[in-house]
C-alpha cells in the first residue's frame, strides 16, 4: 500500500543524514537504529488500521482488506521491533538487553518488547484454547507495549534527540497511534457509533445455519448489498454480511454455527438488542462497470450474493453465473430463491460428487468466462485457490474479486 510505504520512507529519510556506514560496526548499529524506527511505525499504523474508520474503508477498498494488511503488518512490525535490540547488541553488547533502573529508557523498551511476545505466543499458540473474550482482553494489552515503546523512542540516546524533525514525525505517528488504540480498544464502547436493532425472527435454514431478522429502533441503516455489518451481542462483537436487499428497513443475516459465538447466537430471543456497527466493504456488483459476472459462493459464503441478488433491479442488464460450492446439497440455502431470480444462472457445485470446485469448471459451464468478472467469497483456501488458477489462465487480478474476513 503506497501510503504505507510513504509513512515508512519518512522516518528513514530524516534519519539517514545521522546514519553511519563507515565501518561493520556502525553499519550495524545504524541498521538497528532503523529497525526500531520502521518497527514503532508499522506498530502505530497496526493501530491505526484497527480503528474501522471510513477513510480507512475507501482507501484499502474494503475494511476487510485493511485487516489482511493489519496482520501481514503486524508481523512486519514484530520481526523489526526484534531486529532493532538484537542488532543493536552486537556493537554495545548485553547490557542493552538487561534492565537496570538507572536506565529508565532500555527498561522500557524491553518491557514493552516482552510484553509484546507474551501476547503473540498468546495469540498463536493458545488462541483456540481460551475463550474468545479472554483473549480479547489480554489484546489490550498491545496499548501498553505501545506505550513503554513510545517512551523509550524518546528517552534512549539517539537519532530522534538530534534531529528536531525525525522527533516531531515519531512523536506525532506514535500520538496518532494511541489516539487510535484508546478510540478503538478502550472507548470504543463510548465513541464509536453504533446503532441500536431488535431481533424480530430466528430462523432454523438447515441443521447448521440460521436466519436472523432485525427490526430498526429509532434509526435505519443504509447500506449496498454485498457489504457487511459488525454487530454486538451475547457479550461478543462479530462481522456478518448482509442478506437484506437493498433500501430494506430490517436487516437480515443468514449465520452458520461454525463455534460457540455463532452455534449460541441461533438462541438469541425475540426483541433482544443488538448493535449494529456498519456497513463496511466494497464487494458488490455496484462497484462493478462489467455487466457479465461469475460469482463464486463457497458454503456460507453465498450471503453477499443473496443481498446481491435480492437487490438487481428488475431492468438490469446485469447476467450472472452463480457457482454455489458446498458439500452436498442439504448444506445449500435459498435455493428455490436463486433458481428463480431471471437475472441468475445457477451452478449447483457438489464436491462429494464433483470433486473441488476449480477454475475448469467454470470454463466448461462458461466458455467465454474470460471477458466475466469473477467475485469469490468462501473458505479463504478457496478463494486463494481460484484466485491462482483464474490467473494462469490470464485472467487479470483486477477483474477478480473476493471478500475474505480476517479481523482479529
Amino acid at each position: 500500500m503506497p501510503i504505507i510505504l510513504i509513512l515508512l520512507l519518512i522516518p528513514i529519510v530524516l534519519w539517514l543524514p545521522y546514519a553511519s556506514f563507515s565501518s561493520p560496526i556502525t553499519t550495524i548499529f545504524s541498521l538497528g537504529q532503523a529497525a526500531g524506527l520502521i518497527g514503532a511505525v508499522l506498530f502505530a499504523i497496526n493501530f491505526i488500521l484497527s480503528t474501522r474508520l471510513q477513510i480507512i474503508d475507501t482507501l484499502f477498498a474494503g475494511i476487510n482488506r485493511a485487516y489482511i494488511v493489519h496482520h501481514l503488518n503486524g508481523v512486519a512490525a514484530l520481526i523489526f521491533l526484534i531486529l532493532h535490540p538484537l542488532l543493536l547488541m552486537y556493537p554495545l553488547g548485553l547490557d542493552i538487553i538487561i534492565p537496570t533502573l538507572d536506565r529508565p529508557a532500555y527498561l522500557f523498551g524491553i518491557a514493552a518488547l516482552l510484553i509484546l511476545l507474551v501476547l503473540l505466543f498468546i495469540t498463536l499458540v493458545l488462541f483456540k484454547r481460551i475463550p474468545y473474550e479472554r483473549w480479547q482482553a489480554t489484546h489490550k494489552l498491545l496499548g501498553v507495549s505501545f506505550l513503554l515503546g513510545g517512551i523509550h523512542v524518546f528517552l534512549v540516546p539517539s537519532t530522534t534527540m538530534s534531529s528536531l524533525p525525525l522527533r516531531i514525525y515519531m512523536l506525532s505517528i506514535i500520538t496518532i497511534g494511541l489516539l487510535a488504540y484508546l478510540y478503538r480498544t478502550m472507548f470504543g464502547k463510548f465513541m464509536i457509533p453504533r446503532t441500536p436493532f431488535f431481533v424480530k425472527s430466528v430462523t432454523a435454514l438447515n441443521d447448521t445455519t440460521t436466519e436472523i431478522i432485525l427490526r430498526p429502533g429509532l434509526n435505519t441503516l443504509k447500506f449496498i448489498p454485498g457489504q457487511f455489518i459488525f454487530i454486538t451481542t451475547l457479550g461478543q462483537t462479530h462481522p456478518f454480511s448482509l442478506t437484506a436487499t437493498k433500501g430494506s428497513k430490517e436487516l437480515s443475516l443468514a449465520v452458520k454455527a461454525l463455534g460457540d459465538y455463532t452455534t449460541d447466537i441461533k438462541k438469541l430471543k425475540p426483541d433482544t438488542q443488538v448493535l449494529v456497527e456498519g456497513p463496511f466493504g466494497r464487494f458488490s456488483y455496484e462497484y462493478c462497470k462489467n455487466p457479465h459476472q461469475i460469482w463464486i459462493a463457497g458454503g456460507i459464503g453465498i450471503t453477499p450474493f443473496l443481498s446481491m441478488a435480492r437487490s438487481i433491479p428488475q431492468n438490469s442488464e446485469l447476467k450472472v453465473h452463480l457457482f454455489y460450492a458446498v458439500k452436498t446439497r442439504s448444506e445449500a440455502v435459498y435455493l428455490d430463491e436463486l433458481q428463480k431470480n431471471p437475472h441468475i444462472q445457477l451452478h449447483l457445485h457438489e464436491s462429494t460428487k464433483s470433486g473441488y470446485l476449480t477454475a475448469e469448471v467454470l470454463k466448461r459451464a462458461v466458455p467465454d468466462f474470460k471477458k466475466y468478472d469473477i467475485f469469490v467469497c468462501g473458505p479463504t483456501a478457496l478463494m486463494h485457490s481460484l484466485r491462482d488458477q483464474c490467473k494462469k489462465l490470464n485472467i487479470p487480478n483486477s477483474r477478480i474479486h473476493d471478500e475474505q474476513f480476517s479481523l482479529q
